[in-house]
């Protein structure tokens, strides 16, 4: 049954084995969340670099709020996994879901010096002046891409339920298609 699931659905046999078995075990663990200090020096690296793609995504949406209906079709604040852009990202979806852009009270929001910091950092992000568009807009929809992929994998890996996981698995296919300007990738 698993096999026909697997390749019915093109999921790696061996992952959706893991799962069903540790389904019937009853072992549903879910991973520990690991300080960034103890990770090894791999997940570090592409944790800095989601980090980076958080914030340019932020700093485009404070930019070009109009871009929020575009991109929420496929991203939310719940795809923003790491601290703090987690509380930030919920806050500007809310401001912008209501049309008001308001960076102080994002600033206010947060206890923080240093992610008060990175809000004004969002905010007043300069890197948009000195790109092409057309490099501008490719990397905006690699960092949709990579964020919604990050948080597909971190569900995975803790997914238990079968249809969930194939509906995450059509997700990160769709994924491969994506472009949030409409382009052809």
């Amino acid at each position: 049954y698993i096999q026909a699931v697997s390749k019915e659905f093109n999921i790696d046999y061996s992952m959706l084995r893991e799962k069903a078995r540790r389904l019937t075990l009853g072992n549903n663990n879910i991973k520990p969340i690991v300080p960034r200090e103890q990770m090894p020096k791999k997940t570090a690296e592409k944790s800095d670099a989601l980090s980076k793609c958080m914030k340019m995504l932020l700093a485009y949406l404070a930019k070009e709020p109009s871009f929020y209906d575009k991109v929420s079709e496929i991203i939310s604040e719940s795809d923003f996994l790491l601290s703090p852009y987690d509380i930030i990202s919920r806050i500007l979806f809310e401001q912008l879901r209501e049309g008001r852009l308001q960076p102080g009270n994002i600033i206010n929001a947060l206890e923080e010096t240093e992610a008060q910091e990175l809000v004004a950092e969002i905010f007043y992000y300069g890197l948009f002046d000195r790109m092409e568009e057309s490099g501008l807009e490719r990397s905006v929809n690699d960092c949709v891409i990579r964020i919604k992929r990050n948080s597909i994998e971190y569900q995975l890996s803790s997914e238990t339920d079968l249809s969930r996981i194939i509906a995450l698995k059509r997700e990160q296919e769709r994924l491969q298609k994506f472009n949030v300007f409409g382009r052809k990738n």
